[in-house]
């Protein structure tokens, strides 16, 4: 009996001790938690205050550098680089050199690049851009010849290529320096370290030489002028809002309602038609790709040619009934570059008698690939976009079953 009542109360003496090792663990466990908790809260607090003195830095140096540049009191609306605050990176951002400043004056609102990690006088504004753009759309109303038009300007600057700025600084618009003002004088002077973008559309016009053109030219721009014939067509080419392959869906889908085009492209002043080639009835034109490097004339280079390869592409997957209809012969169109996209038009008037329904362009690139493609009506025509060097043909299939498109090898 002594024996069994020693070996309790080592057991239980075992047991309590175990529950103060719990106990000690896990208030040890509680404290680090604690401790790490407090550390990790501190070091925000820290981080929050130097990034609100950073801030506070970067407003003041803004405040006075348009205080000094243009005699004017501004009140701060924003700073960009408060969008990286709470990411995942917030650290790295607050290393950075530079914050925007976005203020406003009498209404106006513009950018100030600014240092934000120690006072400077040094910076960039791009206070002028509003007042350049409205400049370059006179012009181009002048020397367009018409008050009836639509332009589209994109614009940033280099910002003597700091390479701190690259990635969050936002350089859209005319940036100049402290120094350097802008009277309305010299458009060509404040433009020509920028990366400027025009796309115009314009009606019953025709782009004779002038010295804006040259102009664009000579600073390197991207310049699109396009003529339509009329001011209908010109708003329905607006409206449409997408893209494919870089290519403007607007430009594509009205491409022959394009009376006179000036390209300004790698210093090249070129004013040329359009390119929208004839075949039988359809209209055609190849836009290569918006993305590329390739030559931005590749359009110009198109061949279109007969092709046998249609009916024995659908004949070898038993589909010729597709092909029994057919509005129009079978052809190929490459394209001088491959990539690109090819638009086919015919037009309405000419598919009299057939409903527009059961209209479409059936094309193959093989035996494995293939499709029908219904048509987008444009006004005059229906339109069809199409890949280069594939087989095609307008066709009826009037009381068939759609045909499923194979379009994977």
């Amino acid at each position: 009996m002594k024996f069994i009542t020693e070996y309790d109360s080592q057991k239980q003496n075992s047991s309590d001790n175990s529950w103060k090792k719990l106990l000690v663990v896990g208030i040890l466990a509680a404290i680090g938690v604690s401790v790490y908790g407090g550390y990790k809260a501190y070091k925000q607090y820290k981080f929050n205050k130097q990034w609100q003195s950073q801030n506070e830095i970067a407003e003041e140096n803004a405040l006075e550098y348009v205080r000094n540049k243009y005699a004017v009191d501004a009140k701060v609306v924003s700073l960009s680089n408060d969008e990286y605050k709470s990411g995942f990176n917030a650290e790295y951002w607050i290393t950075k050199l530079y914050n925007t400043v976005t203020l406003e004056s009498d209404g106006h609102k513009f950018n100030v690049i600014v240092k934000w990690k120690e006072r400077s006088s040094e910076g960039y504004d791009n206070y002028y851009t509003d007042e350049v753009e409205e400049l370059l759309r006179q012009q181009i109303s002048e020397n367009c010849h018409s008050k009836h038009f639509y332009s589209n300007i994109s614009v940033y600057s280099e910002l003597d290529n700091n390479n701190d700025m690259w990635g969050y600084i936002d350089r859209g618009g005319i940036y100049l320096t402290k120094d350097e003002h802008f009277d309305g004088s010299d458009l060509k002077g404040v433009l020509k370290d920028c990366n400027l973008s025009v796309k115009a559309l314009v009606v019953d016009t025709v782009f004779d030489d002038c010295e804006l053109f040259d102009m664009f030219a000579q600073i390197d721009a991207d310049a699109d002028f396009y003529s339509f014939d009329t001011m209908e067509h010109l708003e329905a080419a607006k409206e449409v809002k997408w893209s494919l392959n870089g290519n403007d869906m607007g430009i594509m889908e009205y491409a022959p309602y394009i009376t006179d085009y000036r390209s300004i492209h790698d210093g090249k002043n070129v004013h040329r038609d359009f390119g929208v080639k004839t075949k039988d009835d359809m209209l055609f034109r190849g836009f290569p790709d918006g993305y590329s490097e390739s030559d931005a004339y590749a359009c110009d280079v198109v061949d279109i040619i007969e092709s046998d390869n249609l009916d024995l592409y659908y004949g070898y997957n038993k589909l010729s009934e597709y092909l029994s209809s057919s509005i129009s012969d079978a052809y190929i169109i490459n394209l001088n570059e491959w990539w690109g996209t090819i638009c086919i038009y015919y037009p309405i008037e000419k598919l009299k008698g057939h409903d527009i329904e059961d209209v479409g362009l059936a094309w193959a690139e093989s035996t494995a690939r293939y499709g029908i493609i219904r048509p987008e009506i444009i006004d005059d025509y229906a339109v069809f976009v199409l890949n280069p060097g594939l087989s095609f043909k307008l066709v009826d299939t009037k009381g068939l079953e759609p045909l499923e498109p194979k379009l994977s090898y």
